[in-house]
């Protein structure tokens, strides 16, 4: 597949070309200008719609848990807000810690937002976890205390910042970390 390029206004679809849309909600219509060697009645096109959720709701969320797996999934396609991530790992404030989760052979790719999140937590660890090709961040981490990560990779995020998305900030960096106490990283490449 190939991603379009979303333009702003009507105007702006045949100024930039090629390859773009623009969302009219107004008029419940999307205005596409496809590739040139592309035609949309022989391609198939997926289009996301904005969920009917908070801005920051993630498609999971483990909220003061402890002693928690996941294994195995995969999130792709989710139209998720750019600030909001897949997969959100959460304590509380104070010392409500999420504890003792393991991640393990997850794949959060192609979404809208932020591959995964991590705030509040001790006692995290990453295992074969792949965040690629996300539009937001690819994986934030904050106020995070004995995190071990194996086999991570972070690639090819942020699609929605620059052109993509007007987006011109610094906090939609691929990779983002604060407040990280002993934590050990093997194999990771971002």
């Amino acid at each position: 597949g190939q991603r379009l390029l979303q333009v702003l206004s009507l105007s702006e679809l045949d100024d930039a070309g090629r390859g773009t849309f623009y969302v009219d909600e107004a008029q419940n219509l999307i205005h596409v200008r496809p590739p040139s060697d592309r035609s949309l009645s022989t391609s198939i096109t997926l289009v996301a719609t904005k969920p009917n959720a908070p801005i920051l709701e993630p498609l999971i969320r483990l909220r003061i848990q402890a002693n928690v797996a996941v294994r195995g999934l995969v999130f792709e396609h989710a139209a998720l807000p750019l600030g909001s991530a897949a997969l959100t790992i959460q304590g509380g404030v104070g010392d409500q810690l999420a504890r003792n989760v393991l991640v393990v052979d997850v794949v959060s790719r192609s979404n809208n937002g932020v591959g995964m999140r991590i705030v509040n937590a001790s006692g995290v660890t990453l295992d074969r976890v792949q965040l690629v090709h996300n539009g937001g961040k690819g994986f934030f981490a904050s106020r995070v205390e004995n995190l071990l990560v194996r086999d991570l990779e972070i690639s090819y995020n942020c699609w929605r910042v620059g052109g993509y998305g007007h987006y011109y900030g610094w906090a939609v960096g691929g990779l983002k970390m604060s407040n990280i106490n002993d934590a050990m990283f093997i194999r990771t490449s971002a």
